[in-house]
């Protein structure tokens, strides 16, 4: 046996193995001694299937990273590295099959002589080879009782691994005496293996792949050496037969998916009525138990009555055809977002359903013959009963979530509640604020059938429906006159409404399994508003699991912005307006909805999406600039300049996110406190036309400080009210109008309290039809803040600023202001930075690597985050690659320490090493017209421009497709070298979710990546992650 009592009765056991080796030694040490503790080092590239079998079992998985197929003399290798913690430490036993001797003699003392002593007449012994011990054990106890034998090695074809063997390669160094009995190596293809495997398991001998490798190889030298005219050789020479054994030394069960991802689909019987496995999901039939609680108007959440502040917003649910009120929104996880995720976003929403009989198709029971304007009418009722009855309710705006056809009952509702002659109807009309549209089929459904693929099976399955709700199918059609008109009447309202109402539009990205796209992107939108796609089918689209779900971040993104601006905004972590804004309002209704429109035209979608993306640093990091002499001194004064000024990389976003957010809580906790208001933007050179120029900047000040002050509003509010009555269509507010209104604004706010500015990244703002390398725009900018700071220094109060940028173009100077340069002080937070990568990257046992690596890197890094991080990546891959230490210092010391040359280094090595992939990966990343999501950057760069190839299903048999996005996720950095990343986008204009990003880009001015590009301890530098916008580390695909 590979174990030995005395060794791992009470030991800790580890093994290199995922599969029965490893589930052998859990099972013998449990039974017979009763240790349990067993650990299996494994590749991270197994399937969760495979882990989970081990953990089934008991045993702990313990993964390591490189190739998934080490070879056992490898030193860096894990089965070295076991083998030297097992040595070093009594506490731990390590059978080591790769290289105990016992594990080929229990073959050749007991598999050998039990296949002997049933079939002495053997001719052919099969085995495939995986540690080597069964053929070696095997195969010399057969030669030794008849040296006529011929034993075959069957192994896997390089970079076409099935599970368990290996491919010779990575064996012929195995220390076990095979070479003198092997007389024949075969490689067999894992499709064929699995092929294989399947038809031994249907005609009932249950074998896994192994086994299907080793039958499959059998007969491949079999076939040769009858095509060589040999195959008499084997034959006994009494019988004229050959006999032959092969082995079988797996089960399929735990590669089941293997089956399904490498054979044709055409392999295995279809499974009839396959659509029922998107419909009515629902584990325990909650239809039963909800059946008449799912009709009607009811309020899911409300936050009053348990403790909370009163309620800003109604938001109702309204599900589309064939579902309910519960179904519709309900993961089969067990997850309502509804009420198990929205009201942690949204604190101060009311949550509403509303449900109606959607039922248009039954096999049994009556239909419900309810019209489209019958559930409208029934909608508008009930919204207008309970709020009428309310005194909170008044004036509280009304959000809509809609899936399908319950965006059409909702559109048919709101134009109703418009002509209404009722007051209590009419008010819904005036209330509504925000309506988000999944998958509703404004234009109609092309799929005639459209209720049917939804519900379950007509035209595609064997059931027939006999009782149908046609007058809601009929409204369906494209061509249909009932929907003509509810268009026509919704767009008027639409557009008499536009300035105060937010739609958002989503359509399904993926199929029905036997309906294709029901609603697609065409009849999902509405022209002139947003469109996003949800990845997921039609069913599918409003049903979220997590916070995390693409789906969702879409969905919530938009709903956040209407929240925000239907009533105070959220406090956040990061510089949002004063949440309690509304209070200082004036009490008249008139000047309070005349502030209100005022203040909303200086609002913009990304205002405050920049400061987001930058996530709180960790413990200990940053706090260098706070204890900065210049910076106290600043501080203390309350007036003057401050610079950050810092190279690319450097982590100048990162020190002023930390910077406000301490200015915040000395404040009191909130950035209007005490006697100090805190202001904040942060230039986007990526981003919209107003993340980057000084109207963005602009407005965003003043919308913060004229929510804080109102009384300051008075001209402003006179100028729009000129500008709404003068101008026909769209208009602009003009720069030069913004800032007379800030400089007054600010000459009175501080007669009674300070404001502390801060802005980030200057050297990013551009003003309008200024091109590459020109700054006249952004120097009168930064004159204007300095005639502000000089007139107020009398001032009772005072006015102080903090601007970063980079060294270059030299904004900083010919003015005053004092100045911190960033590379200069986070020496500290690069080596946490340095310390936590190589701890995560590398070995505890290799604790020598880690310190010569961190030396190394560290000194040469120049105080650039990005430069660390892209180095460090490459040391720690060669480090799981087998590279020695000096080979990796050498490496480190060879790279340019400037980022240009770097990258350029990085493109050159990726071009000889992958031109052909990583060449496609960056022309889809640099050319795409809009972000990718990930699943489409897949499918781009597997297409092959052969005519051959007339559809991904095609393409799916050639090795370079790559299977899923877990896939290419793990693809992703292999193929950019890290200059690309992919960012969870949650979705606004800019672009839908899981984009790829670019660590680069162009500047004529300066050809370096991001400005401040690395992550320290958790602290973020905001060019280098994701926030709540369509973000990317630069630009995005």
């Amino acid at each position: 046996m590979l174990l030995e009592e005395a060794r791992a009765r009470d030991r800790k056991i580890v093994e290199a193995s995922s599969g029965s080796t490893v589930l052998s030694l859990g099972i013998i040490a449990r039974v017979l001694w009763g240790n349990d503790d067993v650990d299996a080092y494994v590749t991270n590239k197994k399937s969760p299937e495979s882990l989970n079998l081990l953990r089934f079992f008991g045993i702990r998985p313990c993964l390591y990273g490189g190739l998934a197929q080490q070879e056992p003399t490898d030193p860096t290798g894990i089965m070295c590295r076991l083998r030297r913690r097992a040595a070093s430490s009594e506490d731990i036993v390590y059978p080591g099959q790769y290289n105990n001797e016992n594990n080929w003699k229990a073959h050749e003392k007991w598999t050998g002589r039990h296949i002997f002593e049933q079939l002495p007449e053997i001719n052919v012994f099969c085995s495939t080879v995986g540690t080597g011990g069964s053929i070696t054990g095997t195969g010399a106890y057969l030669k030794s009782k008849k040296p006529s034998v011929k034993v075959v090695g069957v192994f896997n074809v390089f970079g076409d691994p099935t599970p368990g063997p290996r491919h010779f390669h990575g064996f012929h160094t195995c220390g076990f005496p095979w070479k003198g009995i092997v007389d024949t190596r075969l490689e067999v293809a894992s499709a064929d293996a699995y092929r294989m495997s399947m038809r031994l398991s249907r005609e009932g001998l249950i074998a896994g792949p192994s086994s299907g490798e080793a039958l499959q190889g059998l007969i491949q030298y079999i076939a040769q050496m009858k095509e060589a005219g040999q195959l008499s050789e084997l034959a006994d020479e009494t019988t004229g037969e050959i006999s032959c054994v092969f082995t079988c030394s797996d089960l399929p069960y735990q590669y089941l998916p293997g089956y399904f991802e490498r054979l044709g689909k055409d392999e295995f019987p279809p499974i009839e009525n396959e659509i029922l496995l998107q419909c009515d999901q629902t584990k325990h039939d909650e239809r039963w138990i909800l059946e008449g609680h799912t009709r009607g108007l009811r309020i899911l959440h409300d936050p009053e009555p348990l403790g909370g502040e009163p309620a800003l917003v109604d938001i109702i649910f309204i599900h589309g055809l064939t579902g309910d009120a519960f179904r519709t929104w309900w993961h089969t996880s067990g997850t309502y977002w509804p009420t198990d995720m929205l009201p942690k976003d949204l604190p101060r929403s009311r949550i509403l359903s509303f449900g109606y009989d959607a039922d248009v198709t039954k096999l049994i029971g009556a239909v419900g013959q309810g019209t489209l304007r019958s559930h409208a009418l029934t909608l508008l009722a009930e919204i207008s009963a309970l709020r009428s009855t309310e005194k909170n309710s008044v004036g509280r705006k009304v959000f809509i979530v809609a899936h399908s056809l319950g965006g059409l009952v909702a559109k048919k509702a709101i134009c109703m509640s418009e002509q209404s002659s009722d007051q209590q109807q009419k008010e819904l009309d005036g209330s509504i604020a925000g309506i988000s549209f999944l998958g509703t089929p404004h234009q109609g459904s092309s799929k005639a059938n459209y209720a049917f693929v939804i519900a379950g099976m007509m035209e595609y399955g064997t059931l027939k429906f006999k009782r149908v709700n046609k007058k809601v199918l009929e409204v369906l059609q494209p061509k249909s006159e009932v929907l003509a008109d509810l268009e026509w009447s919704f767009g008027q309202w639409l557009r008499k409404n536009h300035h105060r109402i937010s739609v958002a539009c989503f359509f399904e990205e993926h199929e029905m399994p036997a309906g294709g796209i029901i609603v697609p992107e065409t009849s999902a939108k509405i022209d002139g508003y947003l469109c996003l796609p949800i990845p997921n089918n039609h069913s599918a689209m409003p049903k979220f699991q997590h916070h995390q779900d693409p789906g969702y971040r879409l969905v919530i993104s938009q709903l956040r912005m209407w929240y925000d601006k239907a009533g105070p905004p959220i406090a956040s972590d990061n510089e949002k307006a004063d949440p309690v804004a509304e209070t200082h309002l004036l009490d008249d209704p008139e000047v309070a909805a005349r502030h209100r429109a005022c203040i909303l035209s200086l609002s913009f979608p990304e205002m405050y999406s920049r400061s987001g993306i930058i996530r709180k640093p960790a413990n200990s990091t940053c706090e260098w600039l706070l204890r900065h002499p210049s910076y106290q001194d600043w501080l203390e004064n309350g007036r003057g300049i401050l610079w950050i000024l810092g190279h690319p990389g450097t982590g100048k976003s990162t020190l002023i996110k930390h910077a406000i957010r301490d200015s915040i809580k000395n404040a009191g906790g909130h950035p209007s406190a005490d006697s100090t208001t805190v202001i904040s933007f942060f230039f986007y050179n990526i981003g919209t036309a107003l993340q980057r120029s000084p109207e963005g900047l602009l407005r965003s000040l003043l919308h913060q400080l004229l929510q804080k002050f109102p009384e300051q509003m008075n001209d402003l509010c006179n100028s729009f009210d000129r500008r709404r009555r003068t101008t026909i269509g769209e208009w602009r507010w003009q720069t030069e109008e913004l800032m007379d209104t800030l400089v007054t604004s600010l000459t009175k706010i501080v007669q009674s309290s300070s404001i502390r500015l801060f802005v980030d990244a200057l050297d990013e703002c551009k003003a309008e039809g200024e091109g590459d390398g020109e700054t006249y725009g952004i120097r009168d900018l930064i004159q204007s803040f300095r005639d502000i700071e000089e007139s107020l220094h009398d001032a009772p109060r005072s006015f102080s600023a903090c601007f970063t940028c980079r060294h270059y173009p030299s904004l900083a100077q010919g003015g005053s202001g004092s100045q911190i340069v960033a590379e200069r002080g986070n020496g500290e937070d690069i080596k946490r930075y340095l310390r936590r990568e190589l701890s995560q990257g590398i070995d505890a046992e290799d604790e020598s690597v880690r310190s010569s690596l961190q030396e190394s890197i560290g000194s040469l890094a120049s105080g650039s985050f990005q430069w660390i991080k892209l180095v460090t990546s490459r040391a720690v891959t060669m480090y799981c690659d087998g590279y020695s230490l000096p080979a990796i210092l050498q490496e480190v010391k060879s790279l340019p320490r400037d980022l240009s040359r770097l990258y350029e280094s990085i493109f050159k090595s990726l071009l000889e090493s992958r031109p052909a992939l990583s060449l496609k990966l960056f022309q889809w990343i640099a050319f795409a017209q809009r972000p990718l999501t990930l699943g489409e950057l897949r499918q781009a760069i597997c297409i092959i421009p052969h005519r051959s190839f007339r559809s991904f299903q095609d393409l799916k048999s050639t090795p370079s497709w790559i299977e899923d996005d877990r896939q290419m996720r793990r693809l992703i950095p292999v193929l950019s070298g890290g200059l690309a990343e992919i960012k969870e986008a949650l979705g606004t204009s800019d672009g839908p979710a899981d984009e790829i990003g670019k660590s680069y880009e162009s500047d004529q001015t300066n050809d370096t990546i991001d400005d401040d590009g690395s992550e320290v301890d958790g602290s973020h530098d905001e060019r280098d992650q994701t926030g709540d916008e369509s973000s990317a580390s630069s630009t995005p695909v």
